[in-house]
């Protein structure tokens, strides 16, 4: 409760649960004028308690109800301007309502701001305020994090000038702009500090001042980078399993149309043809069927059991070697290295990896250059390296031809074809035995994939 003294000062003294004079004229509910001489008792006792000579008293009201109330004690006004008192503390008890009202909504106000700029700030969606001359007002955390960007740096700055907005088909896209009609696409392409590319679903909002006019700019956005790379990768998948499924099919059909329709008729040496050419294409496309079976394990992630023994790693290389040589005769195969080589992990997995590897290296390379396989005891473990002496990889792609359905874009590549699945694969299968890939390569001068794989335990003699 706070009471004015007569000198202007402010006392502040603690609530009671006693009940007080002040309290008990709130309870009445309507403006009051007490004294000694007419008061009932019990009031009389209250200003005696409290050492006053009379009392007026107005409520406050809000919301039809008492919130408050506004005493004027021992009054020393005029005679006969009694009634005037009080009609005058009345007014003093409305205007004291409306201002405790209009306080408490500027609580609610405050409050409801804070709350909202806490959520702006936290929230990880990239949220931009742009006015109608393009200049930025606000960056949150969401959109710092989103492009590398910092508050500091971007607020005042014009439009995402920084960022090189675009659209989906590769177009400048003038987001300053936007008080002039320029529509912000739902897709939105920028470029991070980084450099990387970044893919954001946007939505924008304009605001437009008491006559109308354009006034603010909102653009919440948020990053799909990932889940655009995702429906690309659908895309290529759809494509590229559409293609390599019908190249095969299309000669298995037609020499199987051949031999139903002139098989008698063709000589010996052309049916033979025939069939090899039907087998191959079959087995092409049988390697095509087994490689998206393997890579929809893999998404599934591998069993992590079963994969730690003890291999000879020459003795798989030698099997793998002899199978492609049976399958490629007009290709040269060689296998040199060390023949006691033994590593830890798993004969089919390491079977498969080196298979991807030299198909992977039959394709590329020229059908007149050999293909070496090395098998050697190095200072971490076994290794085996794949030659080849084909087109070679640009730096820039040596990473990037180890994701799913990647291949590369020179003619080459393409004309050798293929699902962009086989390094997929056998990296991810070298991560499952333990192992790694590296590859080297020169442009030109063909490429070196090398799988390696942990040294087997040694025992120790303890005496």
């Amino acid at each position: 409760m706070y009471t004015a003294s007569a000198e202007g000062n402010v006392i502040t003294t603690e609530h009671s649960d006693a009940e007080s004079l002040a309290w008990t004229l709130a309870m009445r509910a309507r403006t009051t004028r007490i004294t000694r001489a007419t008061a009932a008792p019990n009031l009389v006792a209250l200003l005696n308690a409290e050492g006053r000579r009379d009392c007026i008293a107005a409520p406050l009201f809000a919301d039809g109800r008492v919130v408050g109330v506004l005493c004027g004690y021992d009054c020393s006004g005029p005679e006969g301007f009694e009634e005037g008192e009080l009609a005058v503390l009345e007014t003093l008890a409305r205007e004291a309502a409306g201002a405790l009202a209009k306080g408490s909504l500027l609580d609610e106000i405050l409050e409801e701001r804070r709350k909202l700029a806490e959520i702006v700030e936290h929230t990880s969606d990239g949220i931009v305020t742009m006015s109608s001359d393009g200049k930025v007002q606000l960056w949150n955390s969401g959109m710092e994090e989103i492009s590398g960007y910092t508050a500091a740096e971007m607020v005042g700055a014009h439009g995402l000038d920084r960022l090189r907005a675009r659209d989906e088909a590769g177009l400048d896209v003038m987001v300053d702009r936007w008080a002039s009609g320029v529509e912000i696409p739902a897709q939105l392409q920028i470029i991070g500090s980084d450099g990387a590319t970044r893919w954001l679903a946007a939505s924008s909002t304009p605001v437009n001042d008491t006559d109308s006019r354009p006034h603010l700019l909102i653009l919440v956005v948020r990053d799909v980078t990932r889940a655009h790379e995702v429906e690309r990768l659908k895309d290529d998948f759809v494509a590229t399993v559409s293609h390599e499924l019908r190249t095969p099919l299309t000669p298995i059909k037609g020499f199987a149309a051949t031999l139903v329709e002139s098989g008698d008729s063709l000589s010996a040496a052309d049916r033979a043809t025939a069939a090899r050419s039907i087998l191959k294409q079959a087995e092409h496309l049988e390697r095509l069927v087994v490689n998206l079976l393997d890579a929809a394990k893999l998404e599934r992630g591998i069993d992590g059991e079963g994969h730690d023994a003890i291999i000879d790693v020459y003795s798989i290389a030698e099997r793998i070697s002899s199978e492609f040589r049976s399958a490629h005769h007009d290709r040269v195969i060689i296998l040199d290295g060390e023949t006691n080589c033994r590593a830890r992990g798993d004969e089919l997995f390491v079977g498969q990896i080196m298979s991807n590897l030299v198909s992977n290296a039959i394709k590329y390379a020229p059908a007149d250059e050999p293909i070496e396989i090395r098998v050697t005891n190095g200072e971490s473990g076994a290794e085996i390296a794949v030659t080849d002496r084909g087109p070679g990889i640009p730096q820039s792609e040596v990473e990037r031809i180890f994701d799913r359905f990647h291949r590369l874009g020179n003619v080459l590549t393409r004309a050798a074809g293929g699902t962009g699945l086989g390094l997929y694969i056998a990296r991810q299968l070298a991560a499952a035995v333990g192992g790694t890939i590296t590859v080297e390569s020169a442009l030109g001068e063909g490429s070196t994939f090398t799988l390696h794989l942990r040294h087997p335990a040694r025992l120790v003699a303890v005496s």
